[in-house]
């Protein structure tokens, strides 16, 4: 499973959504029997409004290590259950 983005109005920053959402992804993963999930973060700062990825810090707080990397972003990768593909 792969997760592409999330985009979180302003209004919501700094509230522990993108947190949750990463949690409900690994929890959605894991009850459909997926062995592995990924995600694309983000390394720099900038805020422009088509960059949906989140940073490499919420994924890493989920567990997710670094997976591959290429112009300012990363995949992160957790495996679920102990099984890797």
């Amino acid at each position: 499973m792969l997760v592409i983005c999330f985009a979180i109005t302003p209004e919501y920053s700094g509230m522990g959504v993108t947190p949750a959402l990463i949690e409900c992804a690994v929890s959605s993963a894991k009850e459909k029997g997926f062995a592995v999930i990924g995600g694309y973060a983000r390394l720099q700062k900038n805020r422009v409004y088509y960059d949906y990825n989140s940073p490499v810090r919420f994924y890493e707080k989920a567990g997710f290590t670094e997976a591959a990397g290429q112009e300012g972003r990363v995949v992160m990768r957790k495996v679920l259950e102990g099984r890797a593909i």
